[in-house]
């Protein structure tokens, strides 16, 4: 009778941790009915068993839980972007958005939620149909921005099923109206755009998608600009923390010169993410421009404590030195990140045609080098660069400085010629 008391007692106290969420403190107390039963086991077989039932529920909704956690912090950062996103919405945040949404098979697999709705309770399953819309609906809109028929073929599909089990929404409709029109189905495509203009706005991704999705390579008074900022303005008014959002008005506001407000934009982001890498980087780049060196240095030493082996904060602390004339400064920084290390970090990125940006980053160790004295470190690192970038004109100009500075005129002004005719395939 005794043992069977506390028994009864343990498992009534796992009952009441389970129903108040604890699952540690489920199990412990599961544990101890355990131990008690451990000497009497024949005696009390029915007693043995309900606990060992109770145990495998508890061990069940416990693997569930673990799911649902993974779900929630996968489909977070996906959503609001991670202390680790760098801006850049590609490959990369595609395989991260798929791999959300085959946690529950929301891609393939139209009774996801019936299935759902067995292990969670009312709150949690919500909770998920609303980040798997959210989701979904990123999912949209990196398929279309492949530009590619098969892509928004299956960016529509995806679209579809959505409707089937979330509320439509305006940015919802504004990606079957783009997949649509690069589909040719221009009658689909205006009802569409037209059902977008028509719904109002009740999620942050109704403004930003579109805001987003606007050209990003204008003049800076170009008007699409202006209208983008207004765009993740108003994802901002209905989603005050929404960081990606707050995160590309700042880029915008960059874009078009408007340097102090970009800065109180991306404090605002460091309240959020207070070591984001890149958040980081682009302040210290605005303190540089702004004229705060100190605080430059600052943020940028953070940025690169953050990220030992990222690239933009060392480049863009280099530039602050050398704009600043300090290419001793310059050059260590350079060589803090060690040349060996910054030619395959670069690289990497070459395989896929780099932008003028990359090959600058490339041959601003040979520059450091030239301007702090050391020709022939200077001349080793642009032979380096030739071997990455043989077809570079900025890297083959900067040699011929380095050239010049050794006397060697002949071969400065072979470079000289060579950059001259690769100056408009790199410009």
């Amino acid at each position: 009778r005794e043992v069977t008391r506390d028994v009864e007692q343990s498992l009534g106290e796992a009952r009441t941790a389970v129903e108040a969420g604890d699952l540690t403190l489920a199990m412990a107390r599961i544990s101890e009915a355990k131990g008690r039963l451990a000497n009497v086991p024949r005696e009390l077989p029915e007693l043995v068993h309900s606990v060992q039932q109770f145990r495998d529920e508890v061990m069940s909704r416990s693997a569930t839980m673990a799911e649902f956690k993974k779900f929630q912090t996968m489909a977070h950062e996906v959503i609001l972007g991670g202390d680790d996103w760098d801006g850049n919405e590609d490959e990369r945040a595609l395989k991260k958005v798929q791999q959300a949404l085959d946690i529950y098979g929301i891609r393939d697999d139209e009774r996801w939620i019936e299935k759902l709705a067995s292990d969670l309770t009312d709150t949690q399953t919500a909770t998920i149909k609303r980040q798997a819309n959210e989701l979904t609906l990123h999912l949209a809109n990196y398929l279309r921005s492949q530009e590619d028929d098969q892509a928004s073929e299956e960016a529509l599909r995806q679209l579809r099923a959505a409707e089937k089990w979330c509320e439509p929404t305006p940015a919802l409709y504004w990606l079957r109206s783009e997949c649509q029109t690069q589909l040719g189905l221009n009658h689909q495509a205006a009802k569409s755009r037209r059902r977008f203009e028509l719904m109002p706005a009740t999620t942050a991704l109704d403004h930003y998608l579109p805001a987003h999705a606007s050209e990003w390579e204008l003049d800076w008074e170009d008007p699409i600009h202006r209208q983008a900022i207004r765009g993740y303005r108003a994802a901002l008014k209905i989603q005050p923390d929404h960081f990606k959002s707050l995160f590309f008005l700042g880029q915008r506001l960059m874009r078009t010169h408007q340097s102090e407000q970009a800065l109180e934009v991306y404090l605002a982001c460091m309240a959020l993410r207070p070591r984001h890498y890149m958040v980081l980087c682009q302040q210290g780049y605005l303190a540089s421009i702004l004229g705060d060196s100190k605080e430059a240095v600052r943020l940028l030493r953070k940025a690169i404590h953050v990220r030992p082996r990222g690239y933009t904060a060392y480049e863009t602390l280099t530039e602050h030195y050398e704009t600043r004339g300090q290419y001793a400064k310059a050059l260590s920084v350079s060589d803090e990140m060690g040349e060996g290390q910054w030619y395959i970090t670069v690289g990497a990125g070459s395989l896929s045609a780099p932008d003028s940006e990359q090959h600058r980053r490339a041959f601003a160790h040979t520059r450091n080098c030239r301007h702090a004295g050391r020709l022939e470190d200077a001349l080793r690192a642009a032979n380096n660069n030739l071997e990455i970038y043989p077809e570079s004109g900025f890297v083959f100009a900067e040699r011929a400085a380095v050239y010049a500075d050794l006397g060697q005129y002949k071969k400065a002004q072979e470079d000289i010629d060579r950059a001259h005719k690769l100056a408009i395939q790199d410009s």
